[in-house]
């Protein structure tokens, strides 16, 4: 997770719900299609947090193209109450329902992951009136049977001793985290709960039993699998789809949401909800595109000082990095350009996320960060000539430039890209009317202010 990155957009308002036994429930909502829960791991969440960080962001988004999503904190974590002493499925179920009352919802889908699909499953199962579809993925209905619970037991005697710690464990176990992103990912869990809540909470969760309510399920319900999930093993999943009458089963090959997946999964909550997705494109074609262009600076001069075999090895970190965030942004990959890239995006608000998550990892990257080297990027939309797996023409020729003309660690935009993403709530400081070589007009160019730094003037788009 990028956690760091605090992306400056329009928020949708946080407000709360009050439950039958007197809890404070955090929730948002966003979009317009049918509604949909969305709960994940107890104690795990944040409802403002995941607003700005980049990977939660992308989920949230996707989900809310062609659903009304509904993202709720469960009591004992985020902003929701906390100091919870009776932790039960039975709480967590009214808290679900306490904010589709206040939404005036009387049916909803629900997604549930991990330590949350008990909490779904139950309340498909005693309140089948209430739940329209079930999606659960990376889930289970007998928690205490799981193996790897048993490895967090072991752990558990952390949770007073060193939290800081044991938060950093929970990363490495359930997100696969080394390094930076194991300490961003247990930061974030520190902001989420405490020490308190999450043993009487998220440790509680572990031991929910619902397979008693499996029988009772009669909703269209998808049981999924990232593929790569060690908290949650694939049989789990596969006997889940088996206890549940009618239950459709996919298993994928990505890292876990929100980190990879999201298409994939969304695509599947759609058809299940008869919804329409969105246009999509697996690559470059006709009409409107989004071109991006990126450049490792400074690599040749560490390559002249270092040789060729360190160079190659940062090189590799930079392709990496950025093939993870076109691959989790919906980018096609055209070609590389020695210590660059080219990409195309079908839409200029998720290319614009992409190099924002693209800049986040390169200034968090250890190997990169230690000889400082920075990306830069530019940004440029139209209507390019596709021919053979290339995209030609005026518009990717002004990509390349705007690129040649950002400072290293920006992102540089042409005008066009600024209007196409007027109300997403980017934010933008004018540079203002550059010649650029080889073209005849000046270009009108903006930095998105991915940085957001204290007292900048910006433009929100």
């Amino acid at each position: 997770m990028a956690l760091g990155c605090i992306m400056a957009r329009v928020e949708p308002p946080i407000r709360y719900a009050r439950t039958t036994d007197g809890a404070r429930i955090a929730y948002w909502t966003q979009g317009d299609g049918p509604p949909l829960v969305l709960l994940d791991v107890p104690c795990f969440t944040h409802v403002e947090l995941e607003l700005r960080i980049p990977e939660y962001r992308a989920w949230h988004t996707r989900l809310a193209e062609t659903t009304r999503l509904i993202r709720l904190d469960l009591r004992g974590g985020g902003l929701s109450q906390r100091d919870i002493e009776s932790v039960t499925v039975e709480s967590f179920e009214r808290d679900v329902e306490a904010v589709m009352v206040a939404l005036g919802i009387e049916r909803t889908a629900v997604f549930a992951s991990n330590a949350a699909a008990p909490v779904a499953l139950h309340l498909a199962g005693r309140r089948p009136e209430l739940v329209t579809h079930l999606f659960i993925y990376d889930g289970w209905a007998d928690g205490a049977g799981l193996p790897v619970h048993a490895r967090f037991r072991e752990l558990d005697q952390l949770i007073d001793i060193d939290w800081p710690m044991y938060t950093e464990m929970v990363a490495k176990v359930m997100m696969e985290r080394e390094g930076a992103e194991a300490r961003a990912v247990s930061a974030f869990l520190r902001r989420c709960t405490t020490p308190g809540d999450w043993r009487r909470v998220a440790v509680a969760a572990r031991t929910f039993d619902v397979t008693g309510a499996l029988p009772s399920i009669v909703c269209p319900t998808v049981i999924m699998h990232s593929g790569r999930n060690r908290l949650s093993p694939l049989d789990a999943s596969r006997d889940l789809a088996a206890a549940v009458a009618g239950a459709e089963f996919r298993a994928f090959s990505h890292v876990p949401l929100p980190a990879g997946g999201r298409d994939e999964v969304a695509e599947v909550v759609e058809a299940a909800l008869g919804v329409e997705p969105l246009p999509r494109t697996g690559g470059p074609g006709p009409g409107l595109r989004t071109i991006v262009f990126t450049d490792l600076e400074g690599h040749t001069a560490i390559v002249d000082q270092l040789g060729d075999m360190e160079g190659r090895t940062l090189l590799r970190e930079h392709e990496r990095l950025t093939r993870r965030a076109l691959r989790e942004h919906g980018g096609s990959e055209i070609k590389t350009l020695g210590d660059g890239f080219m990409a195309s995006f079908a839409s200029t608000q998720r290319a614009l996320e992409c190099a924002i998550a693209l800049q986040e990892s390169v200034s968090s990257s250890p190997i990169l960060s230690a000889h400082q080297l920075r990306v830069r990027v530019g940004i440029n939309a139209g209507e390019p000539i596709a021919e053979e797996g290339d995209l030609f023409g005026r518009s990717v020729i002004v990509a390349s430039r705007i690129a040649g003309a950002a400072a290293g660690g920006g992102i540089l935009v042409a005008n066009v890209v600024r209007e196409l993403t007027a109300g997403k709530g980017f934010a933008f400081r004018e540079v203002g009317w550059r010649e650029l070589r080889g073209l005849s007009d000046p270009v009108r160019l903006w930095a998105l202010e991915w940085e957001r730094a204290p007292g900048a003037k910006v433009t929100e788009g």
